[in-house]
């Protein structure tokens, strides 16, 4: 597994946390006060769960195969 810097995720967030500070200092104010929280928070967020997945060893679903098993065979109960 990658360190945390070597991952897209973080760079992602980095970036993100840099154009936030730029708005809340008026630097760059592309949108308000609020939109620019809720893109901070989901940001994080997503970074957060990412590296979570990551750091789990996520398993993933099976996969199934055709395989060539005999049909099962159903038989009438025996009778007196």
């Amino acid at each position: 597994m990658k360190p945390g810097y070597k991952t897209t995720e973080f760079w992602i967030t980095a970036i993100t946390y840099i154009i936030q500070i730029l708005n809340f200092s008026g630097a760059w104010n592309f949108v308000s006060n609020w939109h620019s929280g809720i893109i901070l928070m989901v940001a994080t967020g997503a970074y957060k769960v990412a590296r979570g997945l990551a750091k789990a060893g996520v398993v993933h679903a099976p996969t199934y195969t055709a395989t060539a098993a005999a049909p099962a065979v159903v038989t009438a109960p025996p009778t007196k």
